[in-house]
């Protein structure tokens, strides 16, 4: 009993985050993507599956990289505190990006 009550949350939740607009993106300690949500397509281009296992500041712009490699090791030291910034993240087919604040 409490184990269908488990899997049918686990099925909503899934459903959810599979047809959400915004993009939900989960990294390791190396910075390697471990999980992004199908909605990352529609932003960006890129298929979920082909940014698996790739490092997260692919997505980021060019001339961002650096900074945002910074703010991530700064997230991971100090985790009990709020971090927000803007970086520009880079569209595959295209030499454009957009603004994206995390």
């Amino acid at each position: 009993m409490a184990e269908d009550r488990l899997k049918a949350s686990e099925n909503h939740f899934r459903e959810l985050i599979a047809n959400i607009s915004d993009v939900i993106l989960v990294i390791d300690k190396d910075m390697k993507i471990t999980y992004v949500s199908p909605s990352i397509r529609a932003l960006t281009g890129f298929d979920a599956a082909e940014l698996i296992d790739e490092q997260c500041d692919k997505l980021i712009y060019g001339r961002d990289r650096n900074i945002f490699d910074i703010w991530v090791k700064r997230v991971i030291d100090l985790p009990s505190e709020q971090h927000v910034k803007e970086f520009r993240v880079q569209k595959k087919a295209q030499v454009s990006y957009f603004t994206v604040k995390l």
